[in-house]
């Protein structure tokens, strides 16, 4: 999930939920496992590694975390399938942006460029069908299934891996013990508060010192601290100041710790409506009316503290070597904001005419509550790969709309789950042909390269970053071109190789033990 400086918000509001040492008696291993897999590549290739000297690298360091944590009864490895639509343009735009970064970073910084692709660490590629062989034919694995159960989630079973990992965990006794669940993503503490009477703790890995994230500690802090507030409420409240699969909206930014001023909202018309904001799953169309209005209040003198402090960021001096001028690329083309002028006399008509959506201020609107629905849809479903998550909605624009419109949109209009093309699904190799830039087209079939590189007014090498809101280079939004999937009905008509069929078959998880 998407919420910019979550951790470091978490690690100041509530330190009791926070251990620097694994808990005793660990009954279930979770691994998250894509995190995994990208580490160990960027250690491998550190040291002038080969391809190959990952796979080994990756059963090693599943050996570290297991003798760390010491599970009793299961470990559990899920790689990310075949996401929704919705996360494939999330995935579609990074790895463009990693395209380009592989180009553009060795010319301005000096350093080496780096040959092998990363988007690799895709569904369907060789490079993740040889992950899922190594795992499957590790002895050290089939060996720790003589003491505890073994299962891995191979990345032809579809579904995000922390998906994966909490439908299994929700067919667990409650009082299964101990659950440590290995990740990055803040995804993972809120589909952990959103169950019920489950001993979770969290273990993020991440340039500092390791630390777990004891959940039930956590949820019981943010009760204290936030009037007793309920975890779906909360879960959907940090959908809105980001999340995977909608723009963030430029009012609300969470390093200015508006997350606190949001949750005081809340409160405010908590105590006036007595009721909440999320109600059997679905959102309190009243409570989500009041609260966007008064923020849509608010919503001037919040975006002008926003711009203030990114032209206060500009005028600190982060350093100027090549390396930082690449990571802040942002804080040199603040154009576009200076030229909206958030916050003063006609600014939300510059804002719309800037990202070019005058005319379809509406449907934005419309498409974002279709969004909201859908994320707690997707969140609180018990299997989110099945048929009730439509898995081909996804928000077609690369902003979102202003609070002000929102506010007017929902005062007249109902929020609808989205339906169209619900019973849809992907395969493996589709999802390769949506998400992978040209210049990755060795990852795709051999016949579906040309079709891919003849479409060059979808498949473009050149595009322009999207700097509004961002602070670093990484959040800055690609600005491609409308993909229809159209293509993918030419692609049905290549003929694939028995490896490639191979590749985009769809699996169930699989326990490993050593026969």
């Amino acid at each position: 999930m998407g919420i910019p400086a979550y951790f470091k918000y978490i690690k100041t509001k509530v330190k009791k939920s926070i251990l620097l040492e694994p808990p005793n008696k660990t009954q279930n291993l979770f691994l998250d496992f894509n995190g995994i897999i990208h580490g160990c590549k960027e250690e491998v290739f550190s040291d002038n590694g080969l391809e190959k000297d990952i796979y080994p690298k990756i059963i090693s360091y599943i050996e570290y975390i297991v003798q760390l944590i010491e599970p009793s009864q299961l470990l559990y490895i899920a790689i990310d399938g075949v996401a929704p639509r919705s996360k494939m343009e999330q995935q579609r735009k990074r790895r463009y942006k990693s395209a380009q970064d592989r180009n553009i970073k060795p010319a301005m910084t000096g350093c080496d460029k780096q040959k092998w692709d990363s988007n690799a660490i895709s569904p369907g590629t060789r490079f993740m069908n040889n992950v899922d062989y190594n795992l499957y034919s590790s002895s050290y694995l089939k060996h720790l299934s003589k003491s505890i159960k073994v299962i891995v989630s191979n990345s032809s079973c579809p579904g995000e891996g922390e998906q994966k990992i909490f439908r299994y965990l929700r067919q667990l006794p409650d009082d299964d013990g101990i659950n440590v669940i290995h990740g990055l993503d803040a995804d993972l503490i809120m589909l952990s508060l959103l169950q019920n009477q489950k001993n979770i703790y969290l273990y993020r890995e991440y340039l500092e010192k390791p630390f777990f994230i004891n959940i039930n500690e956590f949820s019981i802090s943010l009760k204290n601290i936030h009037n007793n507030i309920n975890s779906h409420d909360y879960v959907f409240l940090s959908f809105i100041m980001g999340n995977d699969f909608l723009p963030h909206f430029y009012a609300l930014y969470m390093r200015l710790g508006l997350l606190d001023k949001v949750l005081e909202i809340y409160n405010e018309i908590y105590n006036e409506l007595n009721e909440c904001l999320i109600i059997d799953n679905k959102i309190n169309h009243s409570f989500l009316l009041k609260l966007i209005q008064k923020l849509s209040i608010r919503e001037d003198q919040l975006v002008k503290n926003r711009a203030n402090a990114m032209v206060y960021k500009k005028l600190i001096k982060h350093g100027h070597s090549p390396e930082e001028k690449f990571e802040h690329f942002p804080d040199y083309f603040r154009n576009k904001e200076i030229f909206i002028n958030f916050g003063n006399e006609g600014w939300r008509q510059r804002y719309y005419d800037t990202i070019g959506e005058t005319n379809n201020i509406e449907n934005m609107c419309r498409e974002y509550v279709n969004g909201l629905a859908w994320n707690i849809k997707y969140y609180t479903s018990s299997d989110p790969t099945n048929s009730s998550v439509n898995q081909s909605w996804y928000y077609p624009y690369l902003h979102a709309p202003l609070l002000k419109d929102l506010a007017e949109y929902l005062e007249s209009s109902p929020i609808h789950y989205p339906m169209n093309n619900i019973d849809k699904k992907y395969s493996s190799l589709q999802q390769l042909a949506i998400i992978l830039p040209p210049q990755s087209a060795h990852l795709l079939p051999k016949s579906w390269k040309p079709v891919i590189l003849a479409n060059d007014k979808i498949y473009v090498k050149r595009f322009k970053l999207d700097p509004i809101g961002a602070v670093f280079r990484w959040e800055c939004s690609p600005e491609l071109p409308f993909n229809d999937e159209s293509i993918l009905k030419e692609l049905d008509k290549c003929v694939l190789t028995n490896a490639e069929k191979k590749r985009n078959k769809k699996h169930k998880e699989q326990e490993i033990k050593d026969v």
